[in-house]
């Protein structure tokens, strides 16, 4: 494989009315993780100096769970490993001094909040002075790269009508959608994104979907709607503690139970009575086959006042609808250019000749369920622990349409597949303050992932070319297809993940913040994949099918000794350190290292042949690279009524390698299996050339009827000088309080793929002449 570097460069203007729309602002999102949030500050005297052992209490009002620092020698505290949301109450106090209180505190995932607070000196007893804090999410001093952050009231409000959690993505001003489905951040494949739940991994680590969602072939969602606090979408985090990704990260904020009893349920439901006709060039269509109900519910409270609470939320869906496109029956055969009449001859023959159903052409009911359930347990255990464990289930079971396209073969129901997966994944969080101000975080987490594709139908695919005649001696000809759909016939796969991670985080008296932590996973696949296993027939006309005369089959078989799955596992370990430093005069600054190191644990069968040929071993997958990524970032807060803020940074980012693509590599070693193709039509004569036998249900040919099978044996093999995508990002951001309820931003971003995946054939001749396309137009290279 062969490294093209590429280049994107984005210039973003956003204006954000912060306050009146606190919910969705470029950058609304900082350092301190992915996972929670916390406050730090300064108590000082009306004469600005530092009060030391001043007491800083913070409280979760909607849970009472509370936390107590005390102020160093220059008055400063640090407040670690806060759930995020609110609102809080942060109290402080000292001995002869009013008390001072804060409410109406809201903590968004990742913040780091700074306060000054100011105590007045007091002889006697009075009552404590209450302040209500409000603020522009924007100017946070944690803020560095781009990013979106969507708070629970906007959640809850924006119109999403899939209600998939993913879609809230959109929103972000770099994402982008593919014209696979997918979600591309900065320009970058949609592969290349970290998709996470309260920060702990819950991608597709294979990489099948589009989306990035485990079961996203069988259309599954990542996890009810109503169990979203907050959403963020990152494009650069200058945060040594995200990695895996070289497009964006999207993580999804899950609610927690409070003191107070919540519930709430929904129910939606469409049918065709509810839908209007369908006006199109051809005609009208009226709405048919189509039905959809959607019902879930969530539940919220405590199981231990103020100490233990939960939140569950489910959500269920069932539809119904006939195929995408141009049915038979129902709309214009000049526009399918197939007639019902061509249709039907061809059906009838093939169900008198072979005794099988070729299914139906015209519509019918494709269906789709889809179930989600969330639950999570939060419990205080004091000591200054406190705990999180949670569980994500999702199910889906869908029925891919059919090609019903005015391109490519014209598909019947039995050509069609059943998409099945599930996915659950259990993770537990440990929390733990340090009595130095610090705190350490903990997390294990465990995903299984299970795929099965299911054709809808057991006998060979088969393809006809039909004509249907249109008058004047004129007729259309299109090729139809039935049977075992060939990419299905031997297709199932089951993932499972295991991560491990400990980040420690260490407040030092000179207003520095180090973190360290070290993370693991073992990612362990077994898939099962040999398309046309049961075989796969042409024929150029119906009189060919009557003769049972082919002019193509190919059937996939799998060598001796070979196991029909393929199994293997990759182990990522990494490692990283970093220093936030509050150096003074409204300056941040943040300086990271981190190293990946992904090891393959099983490696694919060498092909010496192959060896011999080209000069690659196909035992050698990418394996060990140690991945350095450095990353540097800053924030300025300038004094005044009116604040501007000036972000950026830079850094190294590493795209985790989709598993498909090592997966092929263990597949098509050469040695694991061939496609045997026979391209020799039978007639009459005597039999010439490699024949394709005829089609048989009883006993699926292996070979051809006369001669040798063209055989096929893929080979996907690693160069040996292959890198890891990598990507170095650059950002730079100005904010400015425009008024006391606007503010603009003016951003810009640079990535530049340093190391970046391409696939080269190297068993195709050179373009023959010497006319061809210019070196280096669009990319090309003669290479390719």
């Amino acid at each position: 494989m062969k490294r093209v570097p590429k280049l994107f460069v984005r210039v973003f203007v956003c204006l954000a009315a912060c306050h009146l729309f606190p919910a969705a602002g470029p950058g609304d999102v900082a350092a301190q993780s992915q996972t929670t949030s916390a406050i730090r500050g300064i108590v000082l005297m009306a004469s600005d100096t530092a009060l030391a052992d001043a007491t800083v209490t913070v409280r979760h009002v909607q849970t009472g769970v509370e936390r107590s620092v005390i102020t160093n020698a220059d008055g400063r505290f640090l407040l670690l490993l806060l759930q995020p949301g609110g609102p809080y109450e942060l109290t402080a106090t000292h001995l002869g001094y009013a008390e001072l209180t804060l409410e109406g505190i809201q903590l968004q995932v990742g913040e780091m909040q700074t306060l000054e607070l100011y105590l007045s000196e007091q002889a006697i007893e009075v009552a404590g002075i209450a302040v209500n804090v409000e603020r522009a999410e924007i100017f946070n001093p944690g803020q560095v790269g781009p990013a979106t952050l969507l708070n629970e009231r906007f959640v809850e409000s924006v119109p999403i009508l899939s209600r998939d959690v993913m879609e809230l993505a959109l929103l972000s001003p770099q994402v982008t959608t593919t014209e696979n489905g997918g979600f591309s951040v900065a320009g970058q494949n949609d592969r290349y994104n970290q998709v996470l739940i309260d920060g702990v991994g819950n991608k597709d680590p294979f990489g099948l979907t589009a989306g990035g969602v485990p079961g996203g072939q069988a259309g599954a969602k990542m996890l009810p709607l109503d169990a979203v606090a907050q959403y963020q979408i990152l494009i650069a985090p200058f945060d040594v503690r995200l990695s895996g990704f070289a497009g964006g990260v999207m993580n999804a904020i899950t609610k927690v139970g409070t003191n107070e009893w919540n519930f709430r349920g929904f129910a939606v439901g469409r049918n065709e009575a509810l839908m209007g006709d369908l006006n199109l060039p051809t005609g009208i269509v009226e709405a048919s086959g189509v039905d959809r109900s959607l019902f879930g519910f969530s539940a919220g409270g405590p199981i231990v006042r103020d100490q233990v609470h939960f939140f569950i939320a489910t959500e269920f869906e069932e539809r119904a609808k006939p195929p995408t496109g141009f049915n038979l029956v129902r709309d214009d055969p000049a526009v399918i250019q197939i007639s019902p009449a061509s249709m039907g001859a061809f059906q009838e023959l093939f169900e008198s000749s072979f005794g099988v159903d070729t299914g139906i052409g015209g519509p019918y009911s494709l269906n789709q369920e889809l179930a989600n359930i969330f639950a999570r347990v939060d419990a205080t255990l004091g000591g200054g622990h406190r705990l999180t464990a949670r569980n994500v289930f999702a199910r889906a079971q869908n029925d891919d349409t059919p090609n019903r396209t005015v391109f490519e073969p014209y598909e019947l129901s039995s050509n069609a597949v059943l998409r099945e997966s599930a996915t659950n994944t259990m993770s537990i969080q440990l929390f733990s303050e340090a009595s130095n101000g610090g705190g350490n975080e903990l997390e294990f987490s465990v995903q299984r992932t299970t795929d099965h594709t299911t054709p809808m139908s057991s006998f060979p695919q088969v393809e006809v070319d039909l004509k249907s005649p249109v008058g004047d001696g004129l007729a259309f000809t299109r090729a139809v297809r039935a049977g075992a759909q060939f990419f299905a016939q031997a297709n199932d796969l089951e993932q499972t993940t295991v991560r491990l991670t400990n980040t420690f985080t260490l407040p030092t008296a000179g207003g520095s913040t180090y973190t360290l932590g070290m993370t693991g996973s073992l990612n362990s696949l077994q898939h099962e994949y040999l398309p046309g296993a049961l075989g796969d027939y042409y024929f150029s006309s119906m009189g060919h099918l009557a003769n049972n005369a082919p002019e193509r089959y190919q059937r996939s078989i799998l060598l001796p000794g070979q196991d029909p799955a393929v199994n293997f596992s990759v182990l990522e370990v990494g490692a990283y350190v970093q220093n936030e430093i509050n150096a003074g005069k409204g300056l941040t600054m943040r300086f990271g290292m981190r190293v990946d190191v992904p090891h393959m644990l099983d490696t694919p069968e060498y092909n010496a042949e192959f060896d011999d040929l080209f000069g690659f071993d196909t035992s050698k997958p990418p394996s060990g690279q140690i991945l350095i990524s450095p990353r540097w970032g800053f924030n300025w807060q300038s004094e005044g009524q009116r604040t501007t803020q000036v972000r950026g940074g830079a850094g190294f980012f590493t795209g985790q390698l989709p598993y498909v693509w090592l997966s092929n590599a263990f597949h098509n070693t050469g040695l694991r299996s061939i496609t045997e193709v026979c391209t020799g039509r039978r007639t009459d004569d005597p039999l010439t050339g490699n024949t394709a036998p005829g089609y048989d249900l009883g006993n699926t040919p292996v070979g051809c009827l006369n001669g040798s099978p063209i055989t096929v044996r893929p080979v996907t093999v690693f160069h040996p000088d292959f890198k890891y995508p990598r990507y170095i990002k650059f950002s730079a951001i100005v904010d400015h309080e425009l008024t006391s309820r606007l503010s603009g931003s003016l951003g810009f971003l640079f990535s530049h793929a340093r190391k970046q995946v391409s696939v080269e054939e190297r068993n195709l001749d050179g373009p023959d002449g010497d006319i061809g396309p210019l070196e280096g137009y669009g990319g090309f290279e003669r290479s390719h």
